[in-house]
């Protein structure tokens, strides 16, 4: 009986490791099946290349995915309150977007230079889950705004423009590219681009020897510059180290020269930069692409006096500006470079940098209490002139006309005729500005008013205030004397009325206008209506027998008709 019992535990230990063989397996299998569903938590794609393409006036990015890419851009506050009361596009510097899907095959930094575009940034959040999601940001060389958004979370804008500068952001039909467009007011004739002869077959030259003092001679046509650096080094029998950016072509005629005046003399001419460290020299290309070209490059700080960052920058050469950057901190431009390139940029920049020409702005303001006196001085001003002129402000419109007198002279005129007449001048004192800067003159006062209003504890008092009056604003540009531009904004306040409950209601008009005026010329501006309120008492002869008790005070409105004299003057 023995045998068939030990044949029997032989079949059940072989059941037995089929069955834990089979655990195992299984064991094996879920873990892979759990490894292969935490890799696949979230799908996501790659962006695999940017290409850029220079437009007549703008610049457009591709940005190409090898899947759908998602785009998101935050709702920004695209309008602020500008200086003058009204509402203007808000600019950026950084015109930042999301891909929250995808990751980057190109690095965190693409560089672009192409005006006004620096570069383009791709970072990947600190909350970013198995690194995936990038934060992209359009670097740009002057402020921008944002234009017409097509993203997957926000939509704004249009087809017209929007600023001087504006970034569109675009997601293709595909969902694998995005188009970032550029537009500036920089025009880039593109029949000239494609004018440009392609590359043909060249000749190509090289010699280079050693003369019998030691003097090295150098003749290239289109040759290879690393070769002919390679074939110096043997000549000379020192080491020099070439960095693998060095691919350009040289054509020289050098004759008899020591190796370190040939060297630099090559360095200028083909934009390198040579360093020497003890007996090795190193040659790198001067675009600061790499640590090795970084090492051997300088930086230099240029600060500027008149000119701001932003404003110097457009005035530079394209190609310049992928080796200058804007410190607005400091007001200067960060240059890194070969020597010879930041000693040229600063003497350009010295060059452009100047003080402006100084502009003297004054005004006078003069109210008239009756429309009679207003009507008989502003023809009077005017005579001699064909200038139409109005002092009618009910169908808000308002006139310039130029006086070929000064200021001083219409002044004085303006004292005589003002005997006898009820006629008000205000002289405001001068302002001194520089071109491009703004002057604002304001003729008025300043009204409080007191009002009730519900609060969450209840009635609060509420003590308000409003400028009522004529507020100039003016901002004089030129380069000479001939002509100085001044776009002139004027606004007019009045005080309309002012409710039971103490509330005022204040009507504003406002005007535009760009003049083109010579040093010293007097402009005046006719169509100004000035409404402000007042108080009256009155008393009767009943009110008299009363005393205090029959007085009555009443509020009324009183308008008034204004013109403005302004002249410019150019100072130094």
């Amino acid at each position: 009986m023995s045998p068939p019992a030990t044949s029997c535990r032989g079949h059940a230990s072989r059941w037995v490791r089929l069955a834990l063989s089979a655990l195992c397996f299984a064991l094996g299998a879920l873990h892979l099946g759990a490894m292969a569903a935490y890799a696949q938590t979230k799908g996501y794609c790659t962006v695999t290349d940017v290409e850029v393409v220079q437009l007549s006036n703008a610049v457009r990015i591709t940005l190409k995915a090898d899947g759908a890419l998602r785009v998101e851009v935050d709702e920004v506050s695209a309008w602020e309150q500008s200086e003058e009361g009204g509402w203007q596009m808000k600019k950026f510097d950084v015109i930042e977007f999301r891909l929250p899907n995808a990751r980057s095959n190109l690095g965190s930094f693409v560089d672009i230079s192409a005006y006004p575009i620096s570069y383009l940034k791709l970072a990947i959040p600190l909350e970013s889950q198995e690194g995936i999601g990038l934060e992209c940001g359009l670097v740009l060389y002057r402020p921008a705004v944002y234009g017409r958004v097509r993203a997957d979370n926000y939509r704004s804008g249009g087809r017209w423009l929007r600023g001087d500068v504006q970034v569109d952001i675009e997601k293709a039909d595909n969902g694998r590219e995005l188009y970032l467009t550029v537009t500036s007011g920089k025009h880039v004739d593109l029949t000239e681009l494609e004018k440009k002869p392609k590359p043909k077959h060249l000749e190509r030259r090289l010699s280079v020897k050693k003369g019998a003092s030691g003097r090295l001679s150098v003749h290239a046509l289109n040759a290879d510059l690393r070769e002919a650096l390679k074939q110096i080094s043997e000549q000379s029998g020192v080491a020099l180290v070439v960095d693998n950016a060095v691919t350009s072509n040289l054509s020289c005629h050098l004759t008899d020269m020591e190796l370190d005046p040939l060297l630099q003399r090559l360095a200028r001419a083909c934009g390198l930069v040579v360093a020497r460290q003890q007996d090795t020299y190193y040659a790198s290309d001067g675009v600061p692409t790499s640590v090795a070209s970084y090492w051997l490059s300088s930086t230099e700080t240029i600060p500027l006096h008149y000119l701001t960052a932003t404003e110097a920058l457009p005035l530079l050469p394209d190609y310049i500006l992928r080796y200058v950057h804007s410190n607005k901190a400091g007001n200067a431009l960060v240059a890194t470079g070969p020597p010879e390139l930041l000693q040229k940029l600063r003497a350009d920049i010295a060059k452009v940098d100047k003080r402006g020409m100084g502009i003297r702005v004054r005004s006078v303001l003069v109210e008239f209490h009756n429309g009679t006196d207003a009507e008989r001085t502003l023809k009077a001003l005017v005579a001699t002139g064909n200038t139409e002129a109005s002092l009618d402000s009910a169908d808000a419109d308002v006139r310039f006309a130029v006086l070929r007198d000064r200021l001083s002279a219409v002044q004085a005129e303006m004292k005589w005729r003002r005997r006898g007449s009820k006629t008000t001048m205000y002289v405001n004192p001068t302002v001194r500005v520089r071109s491009g800067e703004t002057a604002e003159v304001f003729f008025g006062q300043k009204l409080y008013f007191k009002f009730t209003r519900e609060g969450w504890r209840g009635p609060e008092v509420i003590i308000e205030s409003t400028d009522i009056g004529v507020r100039l604003r003016a901002t004089p540009w030129g380069a000479k004397r001939d002509y100085i531009m001044v776009p002139l904004t004027l606004e007019a306040s009045s005080l309309v009325s002012v409710g039971a409950g103490g509330l005022p209601t204040v009507a504003t008009r406002r005007a535009y206008a760009t003049l083109a005026l010579k040093s010293g010329q007097t402009v005046i501006v006719g169509g100004l209506r000035v409404r402000q309120s007042g108080r009256s008492r009155q008393r009767t002869a009943l009110a008299m027998m009363l005393g205090p008790l029959g007085r009555s005070t009443q509020r009324n409105v009183i308008e008034r008709k204004a013109l403005i004299l302004l002249q410019v003057d150019a100072v130094s």
